[in-house]
């Protein structure tokens, strides 16, 4: 399994409720269809408006594929939604899971 996250962090609470609807309602369907096989959405605590969002790709090629033929696109389509200039910060980390407990497979 592999997971890719984007956390994002917003100046502003209309423009995290915009980028939330917007997250909700096209973009993490998106990535589901361009070969994710989970999303989680995750508001992150503090005072700040930040979330968290978790993508799994079954394996390292499939988020490679995803990658090299989606990602530039969909990220593309944020920034001209969402550009950073609105107060936005993103920060994205990928990297293999190695434990899930309990285990899915027993």
């Amino acid at each position: 399994m592999h997971r890719y996250s984007i956390q994002c962090e917003f100046d502003r609470e209309q423009v995290a409720g915009e980028w939330l609807r917007w997250l909700r309602d096209e973009h993490v369907h998106e990535v589901l269809a361009a070969g994710a096989t989970r999303a989680e959405i995750i508001r992150i605590d503090g005072p700040a408006w930040a979330f968290r969002v978790d993508y799994d790709f079954p394996t390292f090629d499939l988020y490679e594929a995803y990658n090299s033929e989606h990602a530039d696109r969909l990220q593309a389509d944020c920034l001209g939604r969402f550009p950073l200039e609105l107060g936005i910060r993103y920060e994205r980390v990928s990297g293999e899971s190695l434990t899930v407990l309990p285990d899915p497979a027993q």
